[in-house]
């Protein structure tokens, strides 16, 4: 029985909050530590609350959960019901979009939980579920780690959008043809960080902190023969190595780091008559970490390399190209930040699409348990790129190369339906994305709660002409 008393239950999520399971004892109390977000300290406070409360729910009775509405939880989680019996606010902070975030520990009544389902006719067995937690730990805490880090990747995609400032400068214009027609002028912005990259580090390492298997659960991981699976975050030159339980949480850190340079693309171009977004090609700051960051580490670790506030992110360069009357009509090209322009909610539909037809209304998500992905993996994918792709003559001609950045929708049954460009090439190399998209076999959908849905996918397709 003392084997028992010793349970740790590690639970964590992040909503608008992450939550802790901590020191469990047989006195029918667990301490758990919750961070919420909210437009104030207070609904912050109240959000680490309610997780707080509704972690303690879906552990101890998830087959009856979908009883318990949010009105239902709010009502545990208040101070009245008994069922908290106390808390501590740990850290409070204000993050850079103006929300709050607060931290706090808060003791829960196993004993004050168990009248209140009761009362609700809802079988809890207490003692059943404490000693059952012991076998359930690890599968519990795997689970809570992925949920974490999809909240974790929501919470820090706003403030990377905003993390950067703008500069443009100019070159003289270059004429295109014998009769002055047209022109070409060159352009380049560059990204420098500002101080919201240093909130975003600091937080992120201080979230994983908590995710983290410690040094006694990474050596009892291995003699289960199971896998680790470490993060190393370099910030200011000095590496920090976290370690997560699944595979699944690694895709989701992934997710952030393939958005590193749109991220680095939230600015607009003005000339006096029109605007452009996010042009050129670009020469962007490592943030996947360099070929000399992997060495001696495990084939499984990634790594996150974090910039700080003065870092040049990006330099985007290209000519915009102009007729005189456009020339004679512009004044001087200015560059400013877009600002948030996407909530990135894994399993809530997208923002802003447009009207869904009749039969397409089904949910489209951002991002899922389980990613789509082309049959056979990445490097099947390349190789179907490579077989199927024809350089347009004009670009080869040209010499016009680099990234089409595409988006489409991962049907359920894995077909690829609206197709589009986000960010194209000339010299037809963006329809020939598309036409190489269209050719593709069915996908292996993204899969949500177990079963497959709607996914919008983001890819690059690089186009290199050899000679």
């Amino acid at each position: 029985m003392n084997r028992y008393k010793k349970t740790l239950l590690t639970i964590v999520t992040i909503a608008f909050s992450l939550t802790v399971l901590q020191a469990q004892t047989i006195n029918k109390e667990l301490a758990i530590t919750s961070l919420g977000i909210g437009n104030s300290m207070i609904d912050a406070k109240q959000a680490a609350l309610h997780s707080a409360t509704k972690q303690i729910v879906d552990t101890f009775i998830p087959s009856k959960k979908e009883i318990l509405n949010d009105q239902a939880i709010n009502q545990m989680a208040s101070l009245s019901s008994g069922i908290i019996k106390s808390f501590e606010i740990l850290d409070e902070e204000q993050f850079p979009n103006g929300s709050w975030g607060v931290i706090l520990k808060a003791i829960i009544s196993l004993d004050k939980l168990s009248s209140f389902i009761k009362a609700k006719d809802i079988a809890i067995d207490v003692h059943g579920s404490m000693f059952a937690l012991n076998i359930k730990k690890q599968l519990l805490s795997e689970q809570a780690e992925i949920s974490a880090l999809k909240k974790l990747v929501e919470l820090l995609h706003e403030t990377m959008q905003i993390s950067f400032d703008y500069k443009i400068k100019n070159g003289n214009p270059n004429s295109l043809d014998a009769e002055s027609k047209n022109w070409e002028i060159p352009l380049e912005v560059t990204a420098t960080c500002n101080k919201n990259i240093d909130f975003c580090a600091n937080y992120f390492k201080k979230a994983l902190s908590v995710l983290s298997l410690n040094t006694s659960e990474v050596e009892n991981y291995k003699s289960y023969n199971k896998q680790i699976f470490p993060i190393k975050i370099i910030y200011k030159d000095q590496p920090s190595v976290f370690y997560m339980q699944k595979q699944s949480s690694i895709t989701v850190v992934k997710s952030l780091i393939s958005n590193w340079e749109s991220y680095t693309r939230q600015f607009v171009v003005l000339s006096g008559i029109d605007e452009s977004y996010g042009n050129g090609m670009g020469k962007i700051f490592n943030f996947s970490g360099s070929k000399q960051d992997y060495d001696n580490e495990s084939s499984s670790t990634i790594i996150i390399n974090f910039p700080t506030t003065g870092q040049i992110a990006a330099t985007y360069s290209w000519s915009d190209k102009r007729t005189l009357s456009q020339i004679e009509r512009m004044t001087e090209y200015s560059v400013k930040p877009r600002g948030i322009m996407s909530n990135f909610k894994i399993g809530i539909p997208l923002k802003n699409n447009p009207p869904l037809l009749k039969n397409e209304s089904e949910e489209i998500f951002t991002n899922v348990e389980q990613l789509p992905r082309f049959p056979g993996g990445d490097v099947s994918f390349g190789n179907f790129l490579k077989k199927n792709i024809i350089y347009p003559e004009v670009a080869h001609k040209n010499n016009i190369q680099g990234r089409v950045i595409v988006n489409f929708v991962v049907e359920k049954d894995g077909s690829l339906t609206d197709i589009k460009i986000l960010r194209g090439l000339e010299g037809g190399l963006s329809e020939e994305a598309i036409r190489v998209l269209k050719l593709s076999p069915n996908w292996e959908p993204g899969i949500q709660n177990g079963r497959p849905v709607r996914v919008s996918f983001t890819i690059p397709i690089l186009f290199q002409r050899s000679e």
